[in-house]
């Protein structure tokens, strides 16, 4: 069980792994960080404003801007590319995991991730808390 309270570490590991995806754009090939990514969206409350807050820390650490357009990694066109698909694939067959498709996780963490990114690029509050039950922003 992923738990993540404000104090916790685990926001910082929620944007370690999409910095690295926002980085990494369209050579990533690390699927388990979309597939763990999507286990802490299914199972996880998080508030917006930590999350937002852990990925501009994480951003700037990192030194890799803000992405103020969808990152690759969260896009459609990520989701249905044939190279990506097989790395999808073979992650879940090497893992013997049955996961949704690429297509649902991306969309899913583009719902849990753009939002707090958005906050973060402009300074703005965020009051939305993240629910696992419904997966999205309330």
């Amino acid at each position: 069980q992923f738990s993540v309270g404000v104090n916790n570490p685990g926001y910082t590991v929620i944007a370690e792994k999409y910095q690295a995806m926002v980085m990494l754009g369209r050579t990533n090939s690390r699927m388990k960080d979309f597939f763990d990514l999507a286990v802490i969206a299914q199972r996880t409350e998080l508030d917006g404003a930590t999350l937002a807050v852990a990925i501009a820390a994480t951003f700037a650490r990192r030194t890799t801007a803000l992405p103020t357009e969808r990152p690759m990694a969260l896009t459609k066109e990520f989701s249905e590319d044939a190279a990506k698909l097989r790395q999808w694939q073979a992650f879940l067959n090497k893992n013997r995991i049955e996961a949704a498709s690429l297509g649902d996780t991306v969309a899913l963490l583009d719902d849990l991730l753009w939002p707090p990114t958005q906050v973060a690029a402009t300074n703005s509050q965020a009051t939305a808390t993240w629910l696992p039950d419904s997966l999205r922003w309330v």
